[in-house]
């Protein structure tokens, strides 16, 4: 496995200290890189562009929160390892756009001459590279139906952005598909994001 992190991430921090204090050090290939060199294998790994994330033969995780579960269930070889991870994922990435539209629509209501166009371009391409890839992913396999924590945190996302991001557009078919009978359910109308 391999671990990309950064020296400057405390979230990656965490991720490395549980490899040591677990005697992971043998199974986990530490790589610095720097998030803001947008190293392909990064990108590819995880669309958000962040760290940490760690990569296996089978699958790619980020959120240092999912990667510590992983890294801990690994290390006790129980049962825990079978946990649906691919699901923990998607729902990392689905709560990660939701963070980088938040932190996004933070900036933006920064007097004009205090926002940073490095960071809003920053968020813009993580989210669009999330949505591909969620995009695709879609195309190969649907995402669990309704109630599923993963689906509630990816439309969660998508509404935020029609509501506080307007201008921002991907072309997405097939989340579009997903979405469109999931924004007519009772719970989804009475949630709706409003001021």
């Amino acid at each position: 496995m391999r671990l990309f992190y950064s020296n400057a991430s405390p979230y990656a921090r965490m991720t490395r200290i549980l490899v040591i204090e677990l005697g992971l050090q043998d199974a986990v290939t530490l790589l610095p890189m720097h998030p803001f060199d947008n190293p392909p294998e990064l990108l590819s790994a995880n669309p958000l562009g962040k760290v940490p994330v760690l990569v296996s033969e089978h699958q790619a995780l980020c959120d240092s929160g999912l990667i510590c579960d992983y890294l801990w269930a690994l290390s006790r070889a129980t049962e825990d390892v079978m946990v649906d991870w691919p699901a923990r994922q998607r729902r990392a990435l689905a709560v990660g756009m939701l963070d980088v539209a938040v932190a996004w629509r933070q900036d933006k209501m920064r007097p004009e001459s205090q926002q940073s166009a490095f960071w809003q371009n920053r968020y813009r391409a993580a989210l669009q590279r999330t949505l591909s890839h969620i995009e695709s992913e879609m195309g190969v396999k649907p995402w669990p139906e309704f109630p599923a924590i993963e689906s509630i945190a990816l439309l969660c996302a998508l509404d935020y952005l029609d509501f506080r991001h307007p201008e921002f557009s991907v072309e997405i078919p097939n989340i579009s598909c997903w979405r469109r009978p999931l924004s007519q359910l009772p719970s989804v109308k009475a949630t709706a994001p409003c001021d």
